[in-house]
C-alpha cells in the first residue's frame, strides 16, 4: 500500500509539473512592434521583395509554413495564385 501511494504521488507530481510546462510553452499574442522587429530582421522590411531561395515576402516564409499556417493572403488575392504566398 505505502508504495501504491509513492508511485501515485510520483505521477500527480509529473502530472502538475508537465501541464505546467505546457502552459509556460505557449506563445503571448505578439504586437505590432513585434511583428515590425521580425520583418526588419527577415528581409529589412522589404515589402517588394518576391520569393527567392524557397522564402517569401518580408517574413520570408516558406512555402510549407504558410501552408500550415492556413494560406492566409491579402485581401482580394487568391492562395492558388503563384505569388499568392
Amino acid at each position: 500500500m505505502k508504495l501504491f501511494l509513492i508511485q501515485l504521488c510520483a505521477l500527480g507530481s509529473f502530472l502538475v509539473f508537465y501541464s505546467n510546462c505546457e502552459e509556460m510553452m505557449k506563445l503571448v499574442n505578439l504586437d505590432e512592434h513585434c511583428f515590425q522587429c521580425l520583418c526588419h530582421a527577415a528581409s529589412g522590411c522589404n515589402l517588394t521583395f518576391g520569393c527567392g531561395e524557397g522564402y517569401c515576402g518580408p517574413f520570408r516564409i516558406s512555402r510549407v509554413y504558410w501552408r500550415d499556417g492556413a494560406n492566409v493572403t491579402l485581401p482580394g488575392d487568391e492562395p492558388e495564385r503563384n505569388g499568392g504566398l
